[in-house]
């Protein structure tokens, strides 16, 4: 992961452990934060549309009559 990171041009990160839980040897700059996010954004399509996407609705398996109702709040993204 460490190699990855820096081929990414991630220089002020370290990746302790794979699976992402809590590690103190874990950390990154929001540089090398923001640096990530772009490489993700860019090479996953499906993340790009749902983190573009303003609003989104979705009726309950359990209780059809439901509808569960998402509104993403980062003013940034637009």
């Amino acid at each position: 992961m460490n190699e990855t990171a820096i081929k990414q041009g991630l220089c002020k990160s370290n990746f302790a452990v794979a699976h992402g839980m809590h590690h103190y040897n874990n950390y990154s700059s929001a540089l090398d934060v923001a640096k990530l996010s772009r490489v993700a954004l860019s090479q996953h399509d499906l993340l790009a549309e749902i983190v573009n996407t303003k609003e989104f609705s979705m009726p309950s398996r359990i209780n059809r009559s439901y509808t569960y109702e998402w509104k993403n709040t980062n003013f940034l993204l637009w």
